[in-house]
């Protein structure tokens, strides 16, 4: 903000505060990532690559990795 403090929404807050990841994004949107890019002609999503999109989508909302 121009006064230089930060907005935080209030639940993002308080995930923090609780010791929880704050980012809201949806584990949904690693997996549509990876569908657009498997679909670009030419290319395709490869295991370890697909395993990293998981990875990353399961930190990004605090669940275990399979």
């Amino acid at each position: 903000m121009p006064n230089g403090r930060l907005l935080w929404d209030e639940s993002e807050a308080n995930a923090l505060l609780a010791g929880r990841p704050a980012v809201t994004r949806d584990a949904a949107q690693a997996e549509e990532h990876a569908a657009r890019k498997a679909a670009e002609s030419g290319k395709r999503l490869l295991p370890h690559i697909r395993a990293k999109v998981e990875a990353k989508a399961a930190r990004l909302t605090g669940e275990a990795a399979k």
